[in-house]
């Protein structure tokens, strides 16, 4: 992959979001959104419009998927591990900030001031 580090890139695949049960519910996953957001939004070279995908390997996972606008693009049954394939398609940076502020996930927080 070394090769296409600073390669601009069209379509982006989310893994690995898993919350302990206890912390399901409030706004854990809000934070951890947000924060993951702005570092990949800081660092990576999106190539809009861009396309997110993301399996769905809970009930919870699909739900939260859904109600960040993804579709479903492939049932569990066409999928090789048996999981539902879901796809969000992005055209820029703007409708993504947007789309996300409108679900309380701000990736782009403001700068806290240092106290004097």
């Amino acid at each position: 992959m070394r090769p296409f580090i600073n390669d601009s890139t069209q379509f982006w695949y989310i893994s690995g979001i898993v919350l302990r049960s206890e912390l399901r519910g409030g706004r854990a996953i809000k934070i951890l959104l947000s924060r993951a957001i702005g570092c990949w939004l800081a660092r990576a070279h999106i190539h809009f419009p861009c396309d997110l995908l993301a399996l769905a390997y809970s009930e919870q996972g699909q739900a939260l998927l859904e109600g960040f606008d993804f579709f479903k693009l492939q049932n569990a049954k066409a999928m090789p591990d048996g999981v539902p394939l879901f796809a969000l398609e992005v055209s820029d940076r703007e409708q993504l900030l947007s789309s996300l502020n409108s679900k309380g996930v701000d990736p782009c927080p403001p700068v806290a001031k240092p106290s004097t």
